[in-house]
């Protein structure tokens, strides 16, 4: 199905990128937005038409993360943070003074699927995120112009952010559902004036690059970027210090090696009333990194078939490391604030079965673990090839390169945040990046010169 996708698109790249682009952008990946927004503002629906309800792995009532129609809320902020990146290189293809609502219209877009992977909670969407926006602003033909484009939609969204943190219905648990109920209403006047600010402001943005191109001369131009360029390199210099600094302060590897091994549990009942944003600043990956050696392992035993597809539930019943340890119950006597006996220990042991782990959280593990080198192999071959093909369409063209610099940032944001999860598995956060990767791997500049030519010919 996924390759079936790539190879039925790739030939129609040429002809119809930027359709192909916008159906994968409103088709695939806004209604998911839309969706997970609506889970925060009517999380219960009883009282309308419609049913909205909780899609996660746990229960309303002690689950703040939107999962959207797919489930899982790491890849729902996933889809989240390649839409925003499609929507805000879209707004670059649009040059002329026509076109302007139309770049407002994807400014606000963006800030749309930025809100809703804020309600994620997910920090390999927020990875995944960054991941894309550094490949969006390298491959764009007008970088601060891009930056600005994305400052019109994050500013917005991060106005949005600190209005909805205020509402402990949408950020925190446990609360009522009446105040769930009232702070998801609460959230649509933020968020509708959040829209308006982007539309506006990409409105008024876009006339002063309009002015700039007009009557600001070509040399005082270049001039301004070469300065702008040395500060953001100098601001660049000075964070990068500032983070060594600080990480040498806090007591370098021993204590990052210390935060990213804590059981992340301890975080999660730490956290059961506060704000989740915190998870967006933890470091603890010990659950994955125990997942991680134990696919690692079955792949050095059977490295070149793997043991089959779909099978790592197996190893890990096979391997499962002890669940109720003595750090378990630590956690457990924190979060109940007071001492579990060791009675009621035994009896919780023998009649709760430890949860099971369908997959390893990372695509390249998976593939090892469950298909053997091979597949690993073919996996890579296949994303670094379209990657790099995408960097030299979007270097080689003028015409085509704000579409082709969105497709590569949302392939990079999905290969960054399934490097740390199981996105392969869910085809409707799969399918958008092999729809991408046609389109970055697709658009050549040959192709794309010889078609737009094609017409004049006759």
């Amino acid at each position: 199905m996924y390759a079936g996708t790539f190879v039925l698109l790739l030939p129609a790249v040429a002809y119809w990128g930027s359709l192909v682009v916008d159906l994968t952008l409103f088709g695939a990946l806004l209604p998911p937005a839309i969706y997970g927004l609506l889970q925060k503002i009517l999380p219960t629906a009883e009282t309308f038409a419609f049913s909205v309800k909780y899609t996660g792995f746990v229960t309303l009532q002690g689950d703040p993360k939107a999962s959207s129609t797919v489930g899982y809320h790491p890849a729902f902020g996933m889809m989240c943070a390649m839409g925003a990146l499609l929507a805000i290189s879209r707004v670059g293809a649009f040059r002329s003074l026509r076109s302007i609502p139309l770049r407002a219209l994807y400014s606000a877009t963006g800030t749309v699927f930025l809100v809703a992977l804020y309600f994620s909670f997910s920090r390999g969407a927020v990875l995944a995120l960054a991941a894309g926006a550094v490949v969006l602003l390298v491959l764009s033909k007008h970088r601060f112009e891009a930056l600005g484009n994305a400052a019109v939609s994050a500013l917005p969204a991060l106005w949005i952010v600190s209005q909805a943190r205020e509402l402990s219905g949408l950020v925190s648990r446990p609360v009522s559902l009446q105040v769930m109920k009232s702070d998801g209403l609460a959230l649509v006047e933020p968020l509708l004036k959040g829209l308006l600010l982007a539309f506006t402001a990409q409105l008024l943005f876009f006339l002063l690059v309009l002015a700039v191109k007009k009557f600001v001369p070509e040399g005082v131009r270049r001039g301004v970027g070469l300065v702008a360029t040395v500060i953001a390199a100098g601001a660049v210099v000075v964070a990068l210090s500032y983070a060594a600094a600080t990480f040498q302060k806090s007591g370098s590897l021993e204590a990052l090696r210390d935060r990213i091994t804590t059981d992340p549990s301890e975080l999660e009942a730490g956290a059961a009333g506060e704000d989740q944003t915190q998870r967006l600043t933890s470091l603890s990956a010990a659950t994955r990194i125990a997942l991680w050696k134990i696919a690692w392992e079955n792949f050095r035993e059977h490295p070149l078939t793997g043991t089959g597809g779909d099978t790592y539930q197996i190893i890990y019943e096979q391997n499962r490391p002890d669940y109720f340890s003595e750090q378990f119950w630590a956690m457990r006597e924190r979060a109940l604030h007071r001492p579990i006996p060791l009675a009621e220990r035994r009896y919780v042991e023998r009649t709760v079965s430890p949860p099971s782990v369908l997959h390893p959280h990372s695509v390249w593990l998976s593939l090892l673990s469950d298909t053997g080198i091979f597949s690993f192999l073919a996996f890579a071959a296949f994303s670094v090839g379209c990657l790099c093909l995408a960097f030299y369409n979007a270097l080689s063209t003028t015409r085509s390169r704000a579409l082709l610099a969105g497709s590569t940032a949302a392939l990079t944001a999905y290969l960054a945040s399934s490097t740390i999860d199981w996105n392969w598995y869910i085809p409707a956060s799969t399918l958008p990046f092999f729809a991408l990767a046609a389109v970055a791997a697709g658009t050549t500049p040959r192709r794309r010169q010889r078609n737009e030519d094609r017409p004049a010919a006759r």
